[in-house]
């Protein structure tokens, strides 16, 4: 079971670990994105348009960068992962999901934000497997947010009072702290749901190094159980046994036969 300190640390851990080049990445994703919106916004075309083409894609691809940046790899080229890998089908994908969030936000406001958390982990699942099926990347989106919508309700809401203190600084707190402090703690929360639910993305994100930090991640309870009982068994007997026979006996020995070869020994040196 995951709890919010564990991940929000872990999430704080990973982010320190490389914190230029991820405030480098979220600030250049930020120009992109920006930038795009205002460039088209003036040339009159939709930001829905933008968001379609534009951001459901580099989103992925800050997916990707955090994936990456877990494990330590995380590099400023991550952010053009989607231009790179598969775009017309994570298009596609994120098209779909944002399509489907729309159409239950028209039944009123609330059946929009539970379908907004319950597809939340679909760009990761695509930046894991930029060839999954819409279909797939949505229904196991869903089963690894069922029974945990509310709890990252509750963890979006522990993040309110950095996002106000981002409004005091005009934003700018949001490019070296916010941002990259509640994407990575979101990025924390699909590793530990995919963990607990099972649910493989089917793809591993390009590792060059060994796989996910056991050091700091580790949020599955069968996981915490077995360093815990490990030690407690195996050193009490060993030590015992081996202190209580060996040094008695074999000392034992030793004095009783010394007498005579000193003897012995002795004359040499003593006829010298």
């Amino acid at each position: 079971m995951w709890t919010r300190s564990l991940i929000k640390t872990n999430a704080r851990e990973v982010f320190l670990r490389n914190y230029w080049p991820t405030v480098l990445t979220y600030f250049v994703y930020g120009l992109i994105v920006g930038g795009a919106s205002a460039l088209l916004a003036l040339t009159g075309i939709g930001t829905v348009l933008v968001q379609i083409l534009i951001g459901g894609p580099m989103g992925v691809s800050l997916c990707y960068f955090a994936l990456r940046n877990r494990r330590g790899e995380g590099q400023l080229e991550d952010l053009f992962y989607c231009f790179k890998s598969k775009f017309g089908n994570i298009i596609l994908v994120t098209f779909m999901q944002q399509l489907f969030i729309f159409l239950w936000s028209l039944l009123f406001v609330i059946p929009g934000i539970i379908k907004g958390y319950e597809y939340r982990m679909v760009p990761y699942l695509v930046a894991e497997n930029p060839d999954i099926d819409y279909k797939e990347a949505l229904e196991r989106s869903r089963a690894m947010m069922d029974g945990e919508k509310w709890n990252a309700f509750v963890l979006d809401l522990s993040f309110l009072g950095w996002w106000i203190l981002t409004g005091f600084t005009c934003g700018i707190l949001s490019f070296f702290w916010t941002t990259p402090y509640v994407f990575g703690t979101n990025t924390e929360l699909y590793e530990a749901l995919k963990a607990k639910t099972g649910i493989n993305s089917g793809v591993t994100v390009e590792p060059t190094a060994p796989a996910a930090p056991t050091d700091f991640v580790q949020p599955v309870d069968n996981t915490w159980s077995a360093p815990v009982q490990a030690p407690a068994e195996a050193p009490m007997e060993a030590p015992v046994n081996a202190a209580a026979e060996t040094p008695i006996d074999a000392p034992a020995e030793a004095p009783a036969e010394a007498p005579v070869d000193t003897t012995l020994n002795d004359s040499p040196f003593g006829e010298n």
